[in-house]
């Protein structure tokens, strides 16, 4: 994994505890891939505000080989403005994501994206 984003594994993701979460702006995008580029800032996020459908969407492991990799803040007009994305399960039509040399499926970590009322939204980067 890329030292861009915040690393983290289903064994490491705790239940509480502050963190700063690296931000990212879309540079292009394919209708399935969003190529991400760094900002260069942060933003702070909680784990005890996750709900527990949260932590559970973040820890659980899609098969095998499918599991969180890391954490990203995105834009959160971009992402609730992409229109070919499905969020909510069967996962239809998933966001993936390029960042350095390195692809991953793209998961909000908040229940309701529509919700989110800041400028970025804090990810899952599955792989």
């Amino acid at each position: 994994m890329t030292a861009l984003v915040y690393p983290i594994t289903p064994e490491t993701f705790p239940r509480a505890g502050l963190i700063h979460v690296p931000c990212f702006s879309t540079a292009s995008y394919d209708g399935k891939t969003a190529i991400l580029q760094p900002k260069g800032s942060t933003i702070p996020f909680d784990f005890a505000a996750l709900t527990p459908e949260g932590f559970q969407k973040a820890t659980y492991k899609q098969g095998r080989e499918v599991e969180i990799r890391g954490l990203a803040a995105m834009e959160t007009r971009w992402l609730q403005e992409v229109p070919e994305v499905t969020w909510r399960p069967p996962y239809r039509k998933p966001l993936g994501a390029r960042i350095g040399g390195h692809w991953y499926y793209v998961t909000p970590l908040c229940s309701d994206l529509t919700l989110e009322t800041g400028s970025h939204t804090v990810v899952g980067l599955f792989g």
